[in-house]
């Protein structure tokens, strides 16, 4: 898949792909059984981590590969998941959001790398 990418890009081409990681927080850390039925289902057949994507991406013939970790969903749909087993948090608990927390809360993972 990556190939046919690469193929059709374009000298000074950008990509940006985004995946699931094996370091997910709701996986690695509250080790959710909810989330891990939510998250593994047929289309997924791996979580990745930062050097098997690079390794492949360069294998395809990308360069000036740049890995950036982000963390998608705030505290509150993380909080969700642990009281109701389901998505939407970021949502329903949107009266607990601040710019500031979310910021913090996604901050949190780049300094540790969770990524």
């Amino acid at each position: 898949m990556f190939e046919s990418i690469y193929a059709k890009l374009s000298p000074d081409g950008k990509v940006f792909i985004e995946l699931p990681h094996v370091g997910d927080v709701k996986l690695s850390t509250y080790n959710l059984e909810s989330i891990k039925a939510f998250t593994f289902w047929s289309e997924l057949l791996v979580l990745h981590t930062r050097n098997p994507i690079s390794a492949m991406l360069s294998h395809c013939g990308f360069k000036n590969i740049e890995i950036v970790g982000f963390q998608s969903y705030p505290l509150a749909n993380h909080l969700y998941w642990m009281l109701k087993n389901r998505p939407g948090g970021h949502q329903v608990l949107s009266g607990v959001r601040t710019k500031q927390l979310d910021e913090a809360y996604a901050n949190m993972f780049t300094v540790f790398d969770l990524y």
